[in-house]
């Protein structure tokens, strides 16, 4: 079994104010491979994503994320992303793995939206968020930023 680690970063609309139409695009994508072994070294990924229907990033969006319009300009399309992340493990049993549910939602939105299918089995996904609340008895999720970091011995 494998598994695909992934990590997006991705568009949001001012504070107030959000035109019905505007949806969250991928504007960088971070993914690593892993087995039950660990990560395989040679499958670890980086990009930043161009986005096509919103292509300007907001000030807000810059300040949470550390993205500026600059270093999206050069990003590759969300086409050439779907297919490196399934070059990467090109399997319907790959399992897709984030902190939260939003990475899965907005890939899933992203690919409605632009026209593709939705590469991997969409209940083939994992909550890291989740599965850290539920394996430490919290009451409520915490970001990936306040997880506590320890290293293994």
């Amino acid at each position: 079994m494998r598994f695909l680690i992934v990590d997006f970063e991705f568009t949001m609309h001012k504070r107030y104010g959000r035109p019905r139409v505007w949806f969250p695009e991928i504007i960088e994508v971070g993914a690593v491979v892993a087995d039950e072994y660990g990560v395989l070294q040679d499958k670890v990924y980086n990009s930043f994503v161009k986005p096509q229907f919103w292509p300007r990033i907001s000030e807000d969006c810059t300040g949470i994320t550390g993205i500026h319009q600059r270093d999206i300009e050069d990003g590759i399309s969300f086409e050439q992303m779907l297919q490196s992340l399934w070059q990467m493990s090109p399997s319907q049993d790959t399992w897709l793995v984030g902190w939260g549910n939003q990475d899965r939602l907005v890939l899933k939105n992203g690919c409605d939206k632009y026209g593709f299918e939705y590469p991997f089995l969409y209940e083939n996904y994992i909550d890291l968020a989740t599965e850290y609340m539920t394996f430490n008895n919290r009451n409520r999720m915490i970001s990936l930023s306040r997880m506590p970091s320890s290293k293994l011995e």
